[in-house]
């Protein structure tokens, strides 16, 4: 039983409650709920006060920034959305290198993240843990995900949100979130040393999502965060964002608000983003970051993945642009 769109028609959602339920009576596949057999503790939701198990072994995770903090926290969810079909790429942005993916279970059928209820039911899980964003997607099958175990969901205003988050999974999990924060912290400062004098002169940040539409990420946005974590400055034109957005939108003929001392361009692949897509603009060339020849193509995945593991990327390859190490294009 699936769930796409942000409503579920109450025939379907009673129908998918009956199957869940008959899972749950069932055994779920021999993979029994712990929740009814573990001591219990409150945590705080955007759904109000849940009850919990008090030291979960079985969670389900449904957005992959959760994923990242409960691993990062020392859990190994059972379950999590995830692209089915590029199940390693759409999730090693959001995980140590090395993880065993294969032990995850996808509980999603396609790359929107449709949930499908009854993968989580027969996974038997003790805690269910997702995200209340605007579009009000999960919120709306709470209830029925009730059904199966606890469900906390976390406020999510968008990729500014990371940090927050990631202390709300600890808060609920119980992890120690302060020695993630204190290891990133060091990374940020061994990235400042490495990058020393070079870093002093305005950074440009650009999502390409095609040929028509081009993104600033902002010092709101995720990637901005980053940088600002480093002390890079952004040029004056890319430090305030679109209202109600973490970004600026521009296109090709306001090329010259994509320019900085140096340049990472980030290709949207799934929206059609390619680097060609802007360094075709025939005012391109005229960009003072291409004519020092001082940009450089980064993974838009990792850069666009909001949390601690892809943080630690980016200052990886801002380490690698501004060394020498990485080429530019």
């Amino acid at each position: 039983m699936t769930w796409k769109g942000t409503t579920l028609p109450s025939a379907r959602i009673f129908i998918a409650t009956l199957a869940v339920l008959a899972l749950v009576a069932t055994g779920c596949g021999g993979q029994q709920s712990a929740a009814g057999d573990a001591a219990k503790r409150t945590v705080d939701s955007a759904n109000g006060p849940v009850s919990i198990p008090a030291k979960p072994k079985r969670v389900v995770v449904l957005w992959k920034p959760t994923l990242a903090a409960a691993v990062a926290l020392g859990f190994r969810p059972v379950g999590t959305v995830a692209d089915p079909t590029r199940k390693v790429a759409d999730l090693m942005p959001y995980l140590p290198a090395g993880y065993p993916v294969d032990q995850l279970s996808v509980i999603s059928n396609t790359a929107a993240n449709d949930i499908n209820l009854e993968k989580i039911a027969k996974l038997g899980p003790d805690l269910i843990i997702g995200a209340a964003t605007a579009n009000g997607k999960q919120t709306g099958i709470r209830e029925t995900l009730g059904k199966i175990a606890p469900v906390v969901l976390l406020p999510w205003a968008g990729n500014s949100s990371w940090r927050q988050h990631f202390s709300d999974v600890a808060g609920v999990l119980g992890g120690n979130g302060a020695g993630v924060v204190a290891s990133y912290q060091q990374r940020v400062a061994k990235a400042k040393a490495a990058l020393g004098n070079r870093a002093r002169k305005p950074v440009s940040l650009v999502r390409v999502q095609g040929t028509s539409e081009f993104r600033i990420e902002t010092p709101a946005s995720f990637p901005g965060s980053v940088v600002a974590d480093v002390g890079i400055p952004r040029p004056a034109a890319q430090r305030q964002p679109d209202k109600g957005k973490d970004f600026r939108t521009t296109g090709p003929e306001q090329l010259d608000l994509v320019d900085g001392d140096t340049i990472f361009v980030l290709a949207n692949v799934s929206q059609g983003g390619t680097v060609a897509a802007i360094s075709s603009s025939p005012l391109w060339t005229g960009l003072a970051g291409v004519r020092a020849h001082r940009v450089f193509s980064v993974d838009f995945d990792y850069w666009n993945a909001a949390n601690y593991y892809s943080a630690s990327h980016i200052l990886d390859d801002l380490i690698a642009a501004y060394t020498g190490a990485k080429r530019p294009l």
